[in-house]
């Protein structure tokens, strides 16, 4: 596909992804957890090693959640920048064809963004943070289970396509 083409679908995706991430998948305090569509997304994107354009996404994917969640504007983008370089770096050492590495950097992934959060935090001298201890794991394997559900249906649409 147009390199231009696939761009602009992710941009669309983003912008929708982020208005369910705002709307739908924003719970409250002690409601259920729901999955980071955002930051799965953001790790495909490092993973990939056909997306051109990624550093751009994940610029504009971190921000747009920045905006639309009411956060303080910089710590989705610099928390998943960072993610995005390290497992861009990785995925030239990495096979991400198979769902072991998959899994792993969604599980991982998302514990390396909650504690990067964690740690801003602290540093802003944020008090209530036992909430946020309570919620990276269980936030990382929710983001884990639902990133590899869309990562096999993304396998078998493909592979769909193909023949």
């Amino acid at each position: 596909m147009n390199k231009y083409v696939t761009f602009i679908i992710l941009i669309f995706v983003s912008i929708l992804i982020n208005i369910l991430q705002a709307s739908i998948f924003s719970p409250s305090a002690g409601e259920y957890f729901f999955p980071d569509l955002n930051l799965i997304l953001i790790i495909f994107i490092a993973i990939s090693k056909d997306v051109r354009f990624g550093l751009a996404l994940v610029l504009l994917n971190g921000f747009l959640l920045d905006v639309m969640s009411g956060y303080m504007i910089g710590i989705n983008t610099f928390s998943r920048l960072s993610l995005y370089i390290i497992l861009r770096r990785s995925s030239n050492h990495l096979d991400y064809e198979s769902y072991t590495p998959v899994f792993f950097s969604l599980f991982l992934g998302t514990l390396y963004v909650w504690f990067f959060i964690w740690f801003i935090l602290i540093l802003k001298s944020v008090n209530d943070l036992k909430l946020i201890k309570n919620v990276i794991v269980y936030q990382a394997i929710i983001n884990s289970a639902v990133g590899i559900l869309i990562f096999h249906i993304k396998n078998k649409i493909y592979a769909t396509v193909q023949e």
